[in-house]
């Protein structure tokens, strides 16, 4: 108890010090979090961007596929996968779209490339 007292005294017995040092450390926890909670914003501002450019937020997809893409990996019975997913309140959207990578070619040059088709029914 009596090491808290002499310790309070301390601090106040140089003030300026004090309060200089405890302004300091209030503004750096104020950069800290305002930095923090900038960077999450940003991260999911990015998740999203990406998401609205790419497949979307989820992408089912035939088991092994992501480790060995191939033609022959595809799902079976997606109107009814596609139809239960739509019917899920969370779900705002259930598009099937084909992913695959293809030689462009032209008279002059070929080069390869990705394409996204999507069925417009």
């Amino acid at each position: 108890m009596k090491l808290n007292t002499l310790a309070w005294r301390n601090l106040w017995r140089h003030k300026r010090r004090t309060l200089i040092t405890a302004s300091s450390i209030a503004f750096g926890v104020l950069l800290a979090v305002t930095f923090t909670g900038a960077g999450d914003y940003f991260y999911t501002r990015m998740i999203d961007a990406g998401a609205k450019m790419g497949m979307g937020h989820l992408t089912i997809s035939a088991p092994d596929y992501n480790r060995a893409p191939s033609s022959q990996k595809r799902l079976q019975g997606t109107d009814q996968l596609q139809i239960a997913l739509a019917d899920l309140p969370e779900v705002s959207s259930v598009i099937a779209r084909i992913q695959g990578q293809a030689m462009f070619a032209s008279a002059r040059k070929s080069v390869g490339g990705t394409f996204i088709a999507i069925d417009p029914a």
